[in-house]
């Protein structure tokens, strides 16, 4: 595994902002009479159904706690709102289950054409359900035999030192990226986030499986760059492994086949995310790795179609689900009102009411057409009280990019995407255009015979490319067609026990921008390309031509435009934050100080802040939409304004302020940096500012607790009146202790006085009268205990 490359969680602290959308239509719906909410949920995926399948939970385990509630305190309690809500799961395909699709039919055998393994089994939810779904799950090695051309099989040794070498490379480019870089100001010629954010931006049925047979037709994903309140020092994994190996002491002089095991690790890092390393942010790219469980990598024997089958099966065996196949969605709007214009009200128990005492009545948010969903013919049209949108990001980024996109009056064509009314504030397009969606495809190949493999051990084949008997895969480092880095024996994997001769199946695959090359070859030209490949390693062998292949083409599906997400330069984790915000039509919501009602929601890898990209993600991003609808059906009855300060993301800071570099308003120094910890952005009322996570953290007023900041601004309002006794600039929010002492300081330069608040505490003394500390030592604040409360608090929230 990577060496760790993180810093605190301070520095990608979860935040939520707000936004104001200007609905281009209102749409006045009459209210039907009904009793129970009607929620739609887009996109029959894993995400999808796990939504679904907790908002039927929620409903039947609220309707008996309060049924047993109501009876210990002799209330009659109306929960017939909540008892009759009604789940409709809208899906475009024929079949659920959307990216995790397993075709038991070709082979033979189950084999997964999307998502195939689950990562990491400890503590992972995925791991309950295939078990409860009765699924055998396997056990997979992440050490293939790496195989040269020509009969031979690469060093171990080399391999080891080369991986140990591009772990080393990305540990001196994430130091260089945070350290070097961060304290630099942006400067638009050295910048360096023009990148390739959607690979399945250049596909589409029309160019798939080889209509465009002429290799100038091919179409190539365009770079794009973010807009200016996103431009930031960071670079690429590419351009930063090219910064830190220039170094003779780094790289020495490489051989071929060094060089072609170092560019081995660089495509297994390239798969992980479907995206090349030149698209990757050298800062965040692997964000998620705190957040991993722990626990081998398994395949699902019988494929993941197994647990899709369980969670829709959830939902079917519970009253008011119905299920909408073949529903391509056009349209989504989520601000209607009734005609009267009148908001929402709150809906009482009137039995309860009835009664000579109660102690509480429960108040909802009324039944609406708030929401509609209108299908691609328009012939169709759904009417909801909740939305949750689990479309996949590229499927999104198709939407607004959409010509049907800026009139929200239009009904978009086949392909074009799907119109939302009003238009999606400004924080979600900003996030959706900057977050990025890869582009995997894998390649299944059955042959007349297990070639590749012999019958011995490990030891006993070493030196020759066959596979022994514990061995799984091989990678490929020949030099012919790398972009095919790895071969799995799925065959012998997913082998079922009674079987004497497992079917000599092949897997492989390539991501970036070899899968979109390949999506647009026809089957015939990419098991070409395949087969020189494995010629070239077995050239002393007749390697047979295969009986059956079947290839997977995300990118071109409609459904899908991709495979997973990824972060490149210009973004950070803090936008999968952004993804997952609920809207309404006044934009998004950013803190509980917010009344109004929440009606669209989001689900899916991409809105999965802690676990992005994997299938894990999706479920737990499911189950987390459901609760916050859930929790929305309740009215607010919070009155005035929060004490606290909000954190907001800095994008959303920059996008008022383009041209003002990153730097902290109380020490005045740019970027994240070691000693006074990340850059956060605060904000209260109308007032923002950029702060260093420490600079406020010590200023005396400024208080955290409960994830809950208070009085950041106000010790910015008043730093910026007060000089530094040691730098002489502005921003000294803390002073010395004594009250006849007029020197202050900024947290750094307090540090730089010997002051070390870690181990003296917050309560800060100068150095003329530091022997006054000691009389006070029992009234300090525990600087130890605060730290431990931010970090704990914000790796909860990240």
């Amino acid at each position: 595994s990577f060496a760790s490359r993180k810093r605190t969680i301070l520095e990608s602290s979860s935040t939520n902002t707000a936004d104001v959308a200007i609905p281009n239509t209102t749409n006045h719906t009459k209210i039907r009479n009904r009793r129970g909410y009607r929620i739609g949920v887009l996109g029959g995926g894993i995400a999808g159904l796990a939504c679904a399948s907790e908002l039927l939970r929620l409903a039947e385990a609220t309707t008996t706690t309060n049924d047993k509630d109501s009876n210990n305190n002799d209330e009659d309690t109306d929960t017939s709102i909540i008892q009759n809500i009604q789940v409709v799961l809208l899906e475009g395909r024929d079949r659920v289950g959307g990216r995790l699709y397993t075709d038991y039919e070709t082979f033979g055998i189950p084999v997964d054409l999307g998502g195939g393994w689950i990562h990491g089994t400890e503590g992972n939810p995925l791991t309950d359900l295939a078990r409860e779904a009765g699924a055998t799950l396997v056990p997979t090695s992440e050490d293939p035999k790496m195989l040269s051309s020509s009969m031979q099989e690469a060093d171990e040794d080399t391999d080891q030192r080369m991986e140990d070498l591009f772990n080393r490379l990305l540990d001196q480019g994430a130091d260089y990226s945070w350290h070097e870089n961060e304290i630099k100001e942006v400067k638009e010629d050295e910048r360096r986030q023009t990148v390739v954010r959607w690979y399945g931006s250049a596909l589409s049925s029309e160019v798939a499986g080889g209509k465009c047979h002429l290799k100038n037709e091919q179409k190539k994903p365009i770079p794009t760059d973010v807009p200016m309140h996103r431009h930031s020092t960071d670079i690429s994994v590419d351009h930063a492994l090219g910064l830190t190996s220039t170094s003779k002491d780094t790289c020495g002089t490489l051989t071929t086949e060094e060089l072609r095991l170092l560019h081995w690790h660089t495509k297994n890092t390239e798969y992980a995310l479907g995206a090349d390393i030149n698209s990757l942010s050298m800062k965040y790219w692997d964000s998620d790795d705190d957040h991993a469980f722990k626990g081998e990598a398994v395949l699902v024997k019988e494929g993941y179609g197994k647990i899709i089958d369980l969670l829709l099966q959830r939902c079917q065996r519970r009253k008011n689900f119905e299920l909408l196949l073949n529903f391509r969605i056009g349209r989504i709007e989520y601000a209607n009102t009734t005609k009267d214009g009148k908001a929402a009200f709150p809906v009482t128990s009137t039995s309860a009411q009835k009664k000579r005492k109660y102690k509480r009545t429960l108040e909802f948010v009324p039944p609406t057409n708030t929401c509609s969903v209108t299908s691609q013919d328009g012939r169709s049209s759904l009417e909801f009280d909740f939305l949750v949108c689990t479309l996949p990001l590229g499927v999104l980024k198709s939407s607004i990019d959409a010509p049907s996109s800026k009139n929200a009056a239009r009904t978009p064509t086949a392909g074009e995407g799907i119109v939302f009314n009003p238009a999606l504030p400004m924080t979600k397009r900003d996030a959706i255009n900057a977050v990025g969606f890869g582009a995997l495809s894998k390649i299944y190949l059955k042959f007349p015979n297990t070639f590749w493999r012999s019958e011995g051990s490990k030891e006993s084949l070493r030196s020759t490319p066959f596979l022994g008997d514990s061995q799984e895969s091989f990678g490929n480092v020949s030099g012919v067609n790398p972009q095919y880095y790895i071969f799995y024996d799925v065959g012998k994997i997913l082998n079922n026990d009674d079987d004497e001769e497992p079917p000599a199946i092949l897997l492989t695959w390539v991501s970036g921008c070899e899968a979109v090359r390949i999506e647009q070859l026809s089957d015939e030209a990419v098991t070409k390309e395949v087969m020189v490949t494995l010629k070239s390693i077995y050239t002393s062998i007749d390697v047979p031509q295969p009986v059956l292949v079947k290839i997977t083409r995300w990118g071109c599906d409609e459904f899908a435009r991709g495979c997973y997400s990824f972060l490149p330069p210009g973004s950070t984790n803090e936008d999968y934050n952004m993804l997952q915000l609920p809207i309404n039509g006044n934009g998004d919501k950013f803190s509980e100080r917010n009344l109004e009602t929440m009606r669209l929601f989001w689900a899916g890898e991409h809105t999965a802040s802690l676990h992005p990209s994997v299938s894990h993600g999706a479920l737990l991003s499911g189950i987390r939409a459901a609760e916050q609808v859930f929790n929305e059906m309740h009215m607010k009855t919070q009155n005035g304004v929060s004490a606290y300060d909000s954190t907001i993301p800095a994008t959303i800071y920059r996008s008022r302020r383009p041209f003002e570099p990153l730097r902290c308003a109380l020490c005045n120094k740019i970027g994240s940096r070691d000693q006074e910890g990340s850059l956060m952005a605060f904000q209260k009322g109308v007032k923002q500012a950029l702060v260093h996570v420490h600079c406020a953290l010590y200023s005396p007023e400024v208080e955290f607790f409960d994830d809950n900041w208070k009085n950041v601004l106000k010790a910015v309002s008043r730093g910026r009146l007060i000089k530094c006794s040691k730098c002489q600039l502005p921003g000294a929010s803390i002073g010395c202790n004594l009250n006849s002492c007029l020197l202050s300081y900024h947290f750094s330069c307090c540090e730089d006085e010997d002051w070390t608040f870690e181990r003296d505490g917050k309560v800060f003394f100068c150095k003329q009268h530091r022997n006054n500390a000691k009389k006070l030592r029992r009234s300090l604040v525990p600087a130890e205990a605060i730290q431990h409360d931010l970090i704990g608090s914000a790796s909860d929230t990240a």
